[in-house]
């Protein structure tokens, strides 16, 4: 968010003074009708001890290089960032750093934080992953479609969406004013592999996403402390390895 406050402002001197990073997540695209709002945001958080601008669209890049901040845009497309072409790209773009792609698998992560680069890596490793997202407001849409009057909140978490091919999975949909983003029926956890990329990744994102405050918390403490890992899956079963170790395909429907 860049909804800015004196609080927010008291909190990230805090959290200068106590040595840690702080990131400023920018999760939209750079509209004509956003654009003069959104730069003045961003000039009065410049100002700030912020750390990283994590931007899910590139277009912000000549934002920030008038403003000599563009060492510290992390660039976090969603499913764009997949092999070392990207990450060359970036560099001669003089990025900060980049999100890799949330679809990769654990192999296809370990070799493109071997290349040879300058920049930092992160990675979608826990929570409800995003597998698509459209600018319409297809929740609206269908219960427009559908002649239902519809007066509840869109961006309600309860909502779900099930596939023919795929009934026993029911996938988390929200809608805002940006648009509808469609989740993974199950949030990805990255316990496995924690010791494989530790030292290759610079950013590791847990996502809240659908996520109640206690279970989020525990999650927390089970990729700070391993001896919590059995018992954190044990409480809460419902998670899987995501795209880590498969590939992402299409099942083919019966006579296709």
């Amino acid at each position: 968010s860049c909804a800015l406050s004196p609080q927010r402002n008291s909190s990230s001197s805090e959290a200068f003074r106590q040595g840690k990073t702080i990131a400023m997540l920018v999760n939209t695209m750079l509209m004509e009708s956003l654009r003069s709002s959104m730069e003045e945001a961003l000039l009065t958080l410049f100002s700030l001890e912020i750390d990283y601008y994590f931007c899910f669209d590139l277009s912000w890049i000549r934002f920030f290089q008038k403003h000599h901040q563009v060492s510290r845009m992390i660039y976090a497309p969603g499913t764009l960032m997949t092999n070392h072409f990207d990450i060359r790209f970036a560099e001669q773009l003089e990025l900060g750093g980049v999100i890799l792609g949330r679809e990769l698998r654990l192999d296809e992560i370990q070799a493109m934080a071997s290349t040879k680069h300058r920049l930092l890596l992160g990675f979608d490793g826990y929570g409800y992953i995003e597998l698509f997202t459209s600018k319409r407001p297809l929740l609206r849409a269908y219960f427009e479609s559908m002649g239902t009057t519809h007066n509840s909140h869109f961006r309600d978490l309860g909502y779900r969406l099930v596939e023919p091919l795929r009934p026993d999975q029911e996938l988390p949909i929200l809608e805002d004013s940006f648009g509808t983003t469609i989740f993974r029926p199950q949030p990805q956890v990255s316990f496995s592999v924690w010791n494989q990329i530790d030292t290759q990744i610079d950013f590791f994102h847990l996502s809240r996403m659908f996520m109640e405050d206690l279970p989020y918390i525990e999650s927390l403490q089970a990729h700070r402390f391993p001896k919590k890992r059995d018992l954190f899956l044990k409480k809460y079963p419902h998670h899987d390895s995501g795209f880590l170790f498969s590939s992402v395909g299409l099942i083919k429907e019966k006579g296709h």
